[in-house]
């Protein structure tokens, strides 16, 4: 580990090496030592740049003797001390163990210097990190602050600007025309304006927001005054369709500047006077086309081929006209089905008048179904299309319409009263049951023609069910329903006048079967009709009577009086079909009656005689009635199922009878038949 000659050393030369080393220590320490300066202020030290420490530069001088000056020094100087030292070996051994120990305590010095310069250093950096971090804090804070204040500065610079811009607008509008509404500068004033009325409708806090949300409303006002002239002044072109067609996809998207601003009510009026000047301008070329083809087809006398031509030339105009306007403007359906209704003014003039005019019930109840089935639309395919721009040329004729069903009411009823109320039958018409064998002869001659049903109906039977097919579905079912029971009930009672015609023309048996037939064929026909109405029926009614007035002159009955002497209104329901089941029933009762009587009628006469009563007789005069019933019944019934339950119905009655007859004979002690079955088994047969 040692050298040689350390041990050989002078005592000289070690003192020199060790003093030289302290110094040298001492150098190094004052070197290398930071100097820590006290802080005045709690900002962060100035940083000092330390040289590193280095550990061999710094010790060598120490832990190692330089022999090479000393030695030169001591050979000069005392050269023979050096030699003398020189061979004492503990003394070279002391000098190193002084010179290892005294290394270590500069070692151990410099370590806890350097611990301290690091806790130093620590707590500086502490003090540092804190501080930066306040630092750090600090300028988030004013960035935000910067940050609001920059959002608020241009905010109210965008705000101003809203303000800012009403005296621009004012300008630009004052010294506009109406082609000023074609350049790019008035479609951004009008963004602008539409930006500016919805801030201040939002923000009315703000001062003076109500004077300039007037001014700007002005000014959108007046921005849309100038588009409306402008569309009026370029609507007012040649009339012709295809100038009308281009002109479309040029001012379309002005009046779209309006409608898009409907919602403000002055607007509207603007809107609707661009419709005004579209209608004026079209209505040029029109309202003559139509009036001329009026005028060409006016020698048509048919009411319903008359209608027919011109309302299909109408509405093949007024269907270009519907796609026409809506290529200029995307609303404005009820002002142009208005506009419809005032070019179809000359079409009502010339057709009202021929409606009510017309006499004949069947040319009326052709025209509504003309109107109905070609010209209005049904309602579900106006639902089906309902998003779609369809016009609804029904809308347009419906007053048609109505004065052709009022007229057909009219008529209706007048045909009630002339032809089934007041119906005055001849002798043939009522010549039953030889009107019954003229149907079934031509039934036989020819099988596939169905006019041949109507033959030997009563008159008035014939006319109610055919105005019952002409009206049905063409008039309001509540007016059908109401006219189908008076209907009914009129021929109901001019069935069972012409029945007691016929009884004193002919018999009490052709009467009521007469009755029976038309009132059953009624009962089936209006069956098909599906009246479901009651016309409720009001009556007065007063409830005072002859003992009441009594209690005039009664201090007490004079207030009972007063209450109970007012008239009051009373609504019955008015059922036709119940009255026409309540005669028909009425009117088999009497005829199975009637015919039974007859049949028993010889058996209650001899019974009131003297002497023996002859069964066989009586019986074969029953049953010779019974045939004749029976062909009365095959004349006029054809259903076989209801001439079996009248027959039945006889059968009931004139088995009653005979019991009645033979509980009569009995009393009188006389002999009778003891079995009665064998006369009513062998009726109708």
């Amino acid at each position: 580990m040692y050298d040689e000659w350390a041990y050989h050393f002078p005592q000289t030369f070690i003192h020199s090496a060790k003093k030289e080393s302290k110094t040298t220590s001492k150098k190094d320490e004052d070197v290398y030592t930071p100097e820590v300066k006290e802080q005045k202020t709690r900002d962060p030290p100035k940083g000092e740049d330390l040289r590193r420490v280095k550990s061999y530069e710094t010790f060598c001088p120490t832990s190692k003797v330089d022999t090479s000056e000393p030695w030169e020094k001591e050979t000069v100087d005392d050269s023979s001390g050096w030699v003398e030292n020189i061979n004492n070996p503990d003394q070279s051994y002391r000098i190193s163990a002084l010179l290892c120990v005294e290394t270590c305590q500069q070692l151990i010095s410099s370590a806890k210097q350097a611990i301290q310069s690091l806790q130093t250093l620590k707590s500086d950096y502490i003090q540092v990190r804190e501080q930066t971090s306040s630092f750090q804090n600090s300028c988030e804070t004013l960035m935000t602050v910067q940050k609001r204040y920059s959002e608020l500065s241009d905010a109210i610079a965008d705000r101003l600007k809203i303000f800012n811009s009403l005296d621009p607008t004012i300008r630009k509008l004052n010294n506009a025309d109406i082609t000023f509404v074609e350049t790019d500068e008035f479609k951004e004033m009008l963004k602008s304006l539409d930006q500016s009325l919805e801030f201040l409708s939002t923000h009315k806090q703000f001062h003076d927001s109500e004077f300039y949300y007037s001014h700007f409303r002005q000014c959108m006002t007046r921005s849309l005054t100038l588009i409306r002239l402008y569309l009026t002044a370029s609507l007012d072109i040649d009339t012709h369709e295809e100038p009308y067609t281009v002109a479309s996809y040029q001012l379309r998207p002005f009046a779209m500047e309006i409608e898009q601003r409907c919602q403000h009510q002055e607007y509207i009026s603007l809107l609707k006077d661009c419709y005004a000047a579209y209608f004026s301008a079209r209505q040029k070329f029109i309202a003559p086309m139509i009036s001329k083809y009026i005028a060409g087809h006016v020698q048509e006398k048919h009411l319903v081929a008359f209608t027919r031509i011109i309302l299909s030339y109408v509405r093949g105009i007024l269907s270009d006209e519907f796609d026409l306007f809506f290529q200029f403007f995307d609303t404005g359906v009820e002002d142009l089905m208005t506009w419809f209704t005032y070019l179809l003014s000359p079409v009502y003039n010339h057709l009202r008048p021929r409606t009510i005019h017309q006499l004949d019930l069947s040319i009326l109840c052709d025209l509504c179904i003309l109107l109905q089935t070609q010209f209005i639309r049904d309602e579900e395919e106006l639902i089906t299309r309902v998003n779609e721009k369809v016009l609804d040329f029904g809308r347009l004729i419906r007053s048609v319409l109505q004065d052709a069903q009022t007229r057909v009411i009219f008529r209706t009823q007048q045909t009630i009263e002339k032809d089934i109320r007041k119906f005055m039958p001849t002798e043939p018409d009522l010549d039953y049951p030889a009107k019954l064998f003229e149907r079934k002869q031509i039934q036989q001659d020819d099988e596939f023609d169905i006019s041949h049903l109507l033959i030997g109906w009563y008159p008035t039977m014939r006319k109610s069910v055919w105005i019952l097919s002409k009206i049905y579905r063409l008039v309001n079912s509540v007016v059908f329903d109401d006219l189908a029971h008076e209907i009914t009930h009129v021929c109901t009672h001019s069935l069972i006048s012409a029945a007691i015609r016929i009884a004193q023309l002919h018999s009490n048996t052709d009467s009521r079967l007469f009755l029976i037939h038309h009132l059953l064929l009624l009962k089936e026909q209006i069956s098909a009709f599906d009246i479901e109405f009651i016309r409720p029926r009001v009556d007065i009614e007063f409830s005072w009577g002859g003992n009441k007035s009594e209690k005039l002159f009664s201090p007490s009955g004079i207030l009972e009086f007063a209450s109970s002497g007012i008239p009051r209104v009373v609504e019955s329901m008015f059922d036709a079909k119940e009255e026409l089941d309540e005669k028909l029933r009425e009117a088999i009762n009497g005829f199975t009656f009637d015919e039974s009587e007859e049949m028993m009628s010889m058996f209650r006469d001899e019974l009131c005689k003297e002497g023996t009563i002859s069964i066989e007789e009586m019986t074969a005069a029953s049953k010779e009635r019974a045939r004749m019933v029976k062909r009365k019944l095959e004349e006029y019934i054809s259903d076989s199922r209801t001439r079996e339950i009248l027959e039945g119905a006889i059968k009931t009655l004139v088995a009653e009878q005979l019991e009645m007859i033979k509980d009569r004979a009995k009393e009188a002690n006389r002999q009778l038949w003891e079995d009665t079955r064998t006369l009513t088994e062998g009726l109708f047969e």
